[in-house]
């Protein structure tokens, strides 16, 4: 299985060692609990990242990092079925206790969860203190850069002159969240 993390190139060295999320905690862990994020392809990355910046704010420092799962090392994962139905939008502690039990266990290297961001995705959670992290193969980072979008600079689209800010909430309503429901694009800038 190869799964993919984002990085700054400062925060190489410490990739997969689940500092980050053991310092601040996250969706599926406690803080003081070491865990390292990674997502199933390159593309949820860029989107798990994006999520977490501020609006214009993207770091121009950032490095792609491929990890594959050698063959035989076993992994284990929470399907959407065994969630709540509002799983998404579920306070942060029903999450950590299932992640911080998982680490705590010590039975897998890697916890295959359910993607917040792209609900038809998946994530994985790698245990840096798990003796298979060693068998795991990590790429050679690579310079990764978001793509810049010249028709939509200065927070005008150059064709409809209608504000950036507009597109966004039309792409936010139309998500796989509004579960099919047309709603119309905000009118307001």
């Amino acid at each position: 299985m190869r799964l993919w993390r984002l990085v700054r190139r400062a925060h190489l060295a410490d990739a997969f060692t689940g500092e980050g999320a053991r310092r601040f905690g996250g969706r599926w862990n406690s803080p003081g609990v070491p865990v390292t994020y990674t997502s199933s392809s390159l593309a949820l990355a860029v989107l798990e990242t994006l999520v977490n910046l501020e609006p214009n704010r993207q770091p121009s420092d950032l490095v792609a990092v491929s990890v594959d799962l050698a063959e035989g090392i076993r992994h284990e994962g929470i399907g959407r079925a065994s969630l709540p139905t509002d799983w998404a939008r579920t306070a942060a502690g029903f999450f950590r206790e299932l992640g911080d039990a998982w680490v705590s266990g010590g039975r897998t290297v890697a916890l295959v969860v359910p993607s917040a961001v792209v609900e038809l995705e998946t994530n994985a959670l790698l245990n840096p203190a798990h003796p298979d992290m060693r068998r795991l193969i990590i790429g050679t980072a690579v310079p990764f850069r978001f793509a810049s979008i010249p028709a939509c600079s200065d927070g005008v689209d150059r064709q409809s002159r209608a504000p950036c800010q507009r597109v966004v909430r039309f792409a936010i309503r139309y998500s796989p969240r509004s579960r099919g429901r047309r709603t119309s694009p905000s009118r307001r800038n």
